[in-house]
Order: C-alpha cells, then structure tokens, then sequence
C-alpha cells in the first residue's frame, strides 16, 4: 500500500469513471486507519503507453507536473493482469497522516511508486516541511496528451430521464426522490414516480369527489322539482 498513490474516494471514482480499467470492491484489502478498498486493472489488450497522463502543482502557481499512468503499474500477475498502483483512501486516513491538522479529510498519499518519475527534495523542520519535485524525463507534448485522451479515456456517458450528468466522474446521479413527497425512484427509466400508495389515494379522493359532485346535482335537481311543484300549487 506504502508504494501506490492514494486518493480520495472521490477523486478515485472519478479517476477510474475516465480511465479503461476493470475495478473491483475487495473489503479485504482494508488497512487499519487507511481504508483501501478498491483495485482497479488494466483492461486486456489495452498498451500502458496508450494510457492518459495525470497532471498536477505543488502549489496554485507552480509548474505543471506530469505522471504517466503506465508508470503506476504493477507487474503482471500470474493470470497476465495488471494492477493499477493507486488505492482509495477513508476519511479515517487523515488520523493516520496527519493527526493534528490536514487541509482535507482525505489526503493525497503519494507512495514510492508513484515518485519515481520524479526527483523529490524534503526538508524537514521542527515547526514546519516541505516537499519539491521535478521530473526526471523531459514532459510530454500537448499534442501526445491530447492524443492519449482520445485514444483511451471513456466516453461521456449518456444519462436519462431525470438522472443528472456528473463530468467529475463520468457518471450519471439519480434524482433525490426521497425529498419529493410520496415519490420513489424509477431506476429503469431514471425518474421519480408517485408511490402506489399515493395513487390509491388521489384514486379514492378522486371517486370522493366525483360521489359529492354527483350528490350535489342530484339534490340541486331534487331542490329545483320541488320549488317548482310549489309554485304550482301556490
């Protein structure tokens, strides 16, 4: 686990919602005070140099720093299949990490792995450290980023009915029905249908209403009879 790129659990799915991989929930790979919980694999006849290419600062305006999925691979096992190095981190991650004080509950774990790419620089003081990396082999172009992009990230993914389109993680997010009165979610269709229960009710109010109409007209009509026959004997 030390040796792979943690992530939070968002990031991860939304990671794995764009990458080509085949991901699997595998509660026994749970570490005390971490929490991985997920492996995700290089799809079969899928080339590592074909992978897209995460970007990311140190800081808000430092350089932009490049790691290669390909090198977040482990070798293959025995049954061919490789694994992606990168896990999904708990919130309980953050006690683990930094138990005084982290900018997030689920921190950013970067294993031995996931720096080899890089030249890392620490220094260590008593009140305060720091990290710098650089690269060790010249960034790739826009053009070849662009080009893995194309060839291998997953397509948008078409939602329906009422369901709401998250680009973060590639997914589609099912309507909160449970906030709409005496409606549930219709997960074939994507949508929020009224309960059976409340159209029993609207069915019975419905024939309520149509039984007083009815009686309504039926003593209008008995009035106006009546109030006619008495004029008629007045």
């Amino acid at each position: 686990g030390s040796s792979c790129l943690a992530l939070p659990s968002d990031l991860f799915d939304g990671l794995f919602g764009w990458v080509p991989a085949n991901c699997t929930d595998d509660t026994s790979t749970i570490i005390p005070g971490v929490g991985f919980a997920r492996k995700c694999y290089l799809p079969s006849g899928v080339k590592p140099a074909s992978l897209p290419v995460l970007t990311f600062r140190m800081e808000e305006n430092g350089d932009t720093l490049q790691l290669p999925l390909e090198d977040l691979l482990l070798p293959a096992g025995s049954d061919g299949s490789r694994e992606f190095c990168v896990r999904s981190t708990h919130a309980s991650a953050k006690a683990a990490v930094c138990p005084m004080a982290c900018p997030s509950d689920q921190p950013i774990l970067i294993g031995t792995l996931a720096l080899r790419p890089f030249l890392a620089v620490f220094e260590m003081g008593p009140e305060m450290a720091r990290v710098g990396f650089a690269p060790k082999r010249p960034p790739l172009s826009n053009v070849e980023l662009a080009r893995r992009r194309q060839l291998t990230c997953a397509k948008r993914t078409s939602c329906k009915g009422q369901q709401r389109y998250v680009a973060a993680s590639n997914r589609c997010e099912p309507p909160d029905c449970a906030a709409r009165y005496f409606q549930v979610l219709d997960e074939e269709e994507g949508t929020c249908k009224h309960t059976v229960t409340f159209q029993a009710l609207v069915t019975i109010l419905i024939g309520l209403f149509s039984a007083g109409e009815l009686a309504t007209q039926h003593f209008q009509l008995r009035y106006a009879r009546d109030a006619e026959f008495g004029v008629q004997h007045a």
